[in-house]
């Protein structure tokens, strides 16, 4: 009998030691390929960042109807590789620690006439400041300064700059290319939109060289470095804080509920609907670990494949909101989301009602998941 009970117990511990090195094995992809995925994606945002810049300077040193628009196609171009990104915050990383540039690069909502002119008020904004010197240094002091609508750098005062205040819920804003050419502060209106560029392309830079392979003292090499549990928990708390919180509620919710254009995300261009179905777009890739990138196609392990050792019911019911909600979405992606949220638009307000409730749902499920770490 107590041969048996030896046996037995030798055998229990043989098969748990093979589940733990399947788990670790398993959880190590993951991880790894996490990093793989975020370093293409943050590359890829950097490269269209950088096409961006050049199509900037080619506005501002000929302005033109055609340059204009070449700059704006371009801004948009670098919005879907960034807006991808997004999975990648709240768990203290290097875009949102206390160093990080997120804040730089995507912060929001802007209040105009921090920045230039707005309808009744022609000399509003540091543009038209004359007072104030239009350098990196102090765009950089300025930003998020007195007030957390007073943005002056990133995507969305580059966005202001070349399309102008959105007042109208049929179209984005019109701002006219001769806003560059003679008149009051056109010079600094142009030194003011090359210097934002450059300042997204430098804070891209660091987030390219934080990821990157091959360095001894980088956030990659720390982070591959972690207890694969604490790492997959880092990842898993962004999917959960993004799908909860930062896209439902602050990017939609806020939004729908004042019935006001000037709390959507992109509203100077009218690509906030793309900027959602972007933003859950991250959340895929990193969850199904499948990345289309600007040159290639990624697929590594991604959390569904770790989740599956785990609870293979609860990782296929992630995977089934996946599917909803991408419904939801592309019915959003035909509509301007102005128009969505206006308070005579009832069905749209019911299509960003339930988009909202099927990303929550989607953040619940994350939250689960998240209970199924074990940090050791």
């Amino acid at each position: 009998m107590k041969i048996l009970l030896t046996t037995i117990v030798l055998a229990s511990l043989i098969l748990s030691s093979c589940t733990n090195k399947t788990e670790q094995s398993v959880a190590g992809e993951v991880v790894k390929g996490y990093a793989d995925l975020v370093l293409t994606n943050y590359q890829d945002s950097l490269e269209t960042a950088q096409e961006l810049r050049n199509a900037l300077y080619t506005f501002v040193e000929a302005p033109s109807k055609d340059t204009q628009n070449a700059a704006k196609k371009s801004w948009l171009k670098a919005r879907v590789f960034y807006d991808q990104t997004e999975a990648y915050r709240f768990y203290n990383g290097p875009i949102d620690d206390e160093d990080g540039p997120e804040g730089l690069l995507n912060a929001w909502p802007l209040d105009e006439a921090y920045i230039d002119y707005v309808k009744g008020n022609e000399n509003a904004g540091i543009v038209n400041n004359v007072n104030v010197e239009i350098s990196k240094s102090q765009l950089i002091k300025m930003n998020e300064a007195n007030g957390d609508e007073n943005i002056s750098t990133g995507y969305h005062a580059i966005e202001f700059l070349l399309w102008g205040q959105d007042l109208s819920k049929e179209e984005a804003g019109k701002r006219s290319h001769n806003d560059y050419v003679d008149v009051k502060n056109a010079k600094r209106r142009g030194d003011y939109l090359k210097i934002v560029a450059d300042l997204l392309v430098e804070n891209l830079e660091t987030l390219v060289s934080e990821w990157s392979e091959n360095k001894k003292d980088n956030y990659r090499a720390k982070f591959l470095a972690l207890n694969h549990s604490e790492a997959i928990h880092k990842i898993l708390t962004g999917l959960h804080e993004l799908s909860t919180g930062e896209l439902p509620g602050e990017r939609m919710a806020v939004a729908l509920t004042n019935h006001d254009q000037e709390d959507e995300h992109s509203c100077f261009s009218d690509n906030t609907c793309l900027d959602i179905r972007d933003n859950q777009r991250s959340m895929v890739n990193v969850y199904l670990g499948t990345y289309a990138g600007l040159h290639k196609k990624i697929e590594v392990k991604g959390i569904h494949y770790w989740l599956k050792t785990k609870d293979e019911s609860l990782a296929t019911s992630i995977k089934s909101k996946i599917a909803s909600i991408d419904t939801f979405i592309a019915k959003m992606s035909k509509h301007r989301f102005d128009r969505l949220i206006a308070s005579d638009n009832p069905e749209g307000n019911k299509l960003v009602k339930n988009t909202i409730k099927v990303l929550s749902e989607q953040g619940e499920l994350f939250a689960k998941a998240l209970k199924k770490i074990v940090i050791k």
